[in-house]
């Protein structure tokens, strides 16, 4: 995986993705046919056929949202029915039980669902002070201490973040269906052909901040 490269993206970040790719698809991509891919199309092509499962044309994200919707009535004792991809996550995970709720939610799912962070401002002063504390290593030995205290504090932060990725029940279908996609489907042994490579594009988009236009069928590796 490390092979692959995607502009100026370190390369690590692009094998880490894939990685994440394979456990949602319930696929294995070899080293040997990632050295051998050069565009993104092909890229998008080698996933697509590997995944061994009977084609449908029924929409993951819907079924997401009825897997998800179940959970959360029978985690509230309330009527799923009554659930809309509109309702806001935060009025069912007030913050100060936020990460137990959360937790037993993932336990009725049967999965992760990486929903909770620190928050931004957290982060961006912890890795200033990481970035800075290196600089300064040169000039004294104390500052080595203090940019390892900052990257155990943005350790603990993420651990222990609870800030909501996603607004609203319908996002976090969405992103079920990216991250868990055969975990999501009502049928593990079927996916929908057609929206792979859509979900794919998304996935690097989201991740690398770069425009869906940039990821095209020619686009290099």
């Amino acid at each position: 995986m490390q092979k692959i490269k995607l502009n100026n993206i370190d390369q690590a970040d692009i094998g880490f993705l894939l990685m994440e790719i394979e456990n949602s698809f319930g696929i294995q991509l070899k080293n040997e046919e990632l050295k051998e891919i050069r565009t993104f199309g092909e890229l998008c092509d080698c996933i697509i056929n590997k995944i061994q499962l009977e084609n449908t044309d029924d929409c993951t994200t819907q079924q997401s949202f009825y897997k998800l919707r179940n959970a959360i009535g029978n985690l509230f004792n309330k009527d799923a029915k009554t659930i809309s991809p509109e309702d806001q996550l935060k009025e069912y995970f007030p913050r100060f039980r936020r990460r137990k709720n959360i937790s037993a939610l993932e336990k009725q799912l049967g999965f992760k669902l990486n929903l909770l962070a620190p928050p931004s401002w957290l982060i961006i002063s912890l890795i200033v002070i990481m970035l800075i504390s290196f600089v300064g290593t040169f000039f004294s030995s104390y500052a080595f201490w203090i940019g390892l205290a900052a990257f155990i504090g943005l350790k603990i932060a993420f651990e222990n973040g609870t800030e909501l990725k996603v607004k609203t029940f319908g996002e976090l279908a969405e992103k079920m269906t990216a991250e868990n996609y055969v975990k999501t489907r009502r049928n593990s042994n079927t996916y929908n052909k057609n929206e792979i490579k859509k979900i794919i594009v998304k996935r690097f988009a989201d991740t690398f901040d770069l425009e869906k236009s940039e990821l095209t069928k020619e686009a290099l590796l």
